[in-house]
């Protein structure tokens, strides 16, 4: 990440501005000096053989119609762990406890007050795992803007990243379009299929975010800090997934959202009626 776009986690109230601006903050931890960020990682690929055995067990098929509220397949060789629904004896739920208690105790409240406001709360987390063969995602958002057509309100979501792997070009590190959070008021409806604009969408609004920011030098770029670091990303900023064409690995990310307190938006990519663990 650039330089002005990484802090200290200690001095993570210093990155307000900058996370205003550009949408993008990322913090520093060290993590990746010790042995946590590897046995996270070994972790959460034992979850997903996890996930997947029980999912074959219960019919199982790419995309949320044939997923379940807990796991789906969201393209070749990417899956999607939502861990709000892990098992209270199942091997997520502490996993994901553990995980976020540090995100939290490493950022503070104190950041997320001054982004979301004071009762902020916890919206959904879960892990992003993609192997060696999956293509390119899509540009899309995390969250539509309150209001089509209204541009610079406060942001309102946020979602967290903890990549769990080590940056390497061939393993499709996610880009963003820095300052696009002002532009993405653009897309014509709140529907879900919305937040994945088609290219030329995509393509007047990075226009538009580059001209708007191009006395700072910004543009895109792509997360390529140090496995257990924190970024932090307006929902509304225009990101995507590479495709990851590095053998044999596989490519763990954790994520977490948080919301102003009066907000509360779904994971509309799963299912919302077919459970993989006994309610």
């Amino acid at each position: 990440m650039r330089k002005h776009l990484t802090f200290a986690a200690r001095d993570a109230l210093s990155s307000v501005n900058a996370f205003k601006q550009h949408g993008l903050v990322a913090f520093a931890t060290g993590w990746s000096q010790g042995t946590k960020v590897q046995h996270r990682q070994q972790e959460a690929v034992g979850l997903l053989s996890y996930y997947l055995e029980k999912a074959k067990q219960r019919g199982f098929g790419l995309g949320k119609e044939t997923g379940f509220r807990e796991f789906v397949q969201k393209d070749q060789n990417r899956y999607d762990v939502n861990l709000d629904h892990a098992p209270p004896a199942g091997p997520g739920r502490e996993f994901a406890l553990a995980l976020r208690r540090d995100v939290e105790a490493a950022l503070g409240v104190e950041f997320f007050e001054a982004v979301l406001g004071k009762g902020y709360r916890a919206n959904a987390q879960g892990l992003v795992i993609s192997k060696c063969g999956a293509p390119a995602q899509a540009w899309h958002v995390d969250s539509s803007h309150l209001f089509v057509g209204i541009k610079d309100l406060p942001c309102h979501f946020v979602t967290v990243f903890c990549p769990l792997y080590g940056m390497e070009e061939a393993i499709g590190p996610t880009e963003f379009i820095l300052g696009s959070q002002h532009f993405t008021h653009w897309l014509p409806t709140l529907e879900v299929s919305d937040q994945y604009p088609p290219e030329e969408t995509v393509e007047l609004i990075r226009s538009e975010a580059k001209t708007w920011a191009s006395d700072l030098g910004e543009g895109e770029i792509q997360m390529d800090c140090e496995a257990g670091d924190i970024v932090v990303m307006d929902g509304r900023l225009l990101h995507r997934a590479q495709a990851n064409r590095l053998p044999e690995s596989v490519r763990s990310l954790a994520y977490f959202s948080f919301c102003r307190p009066w907000y509360y938006e779904w994971p509309r990519s799963q299912a919302e009626d077919r459970f993989l663990f006994t309610k």
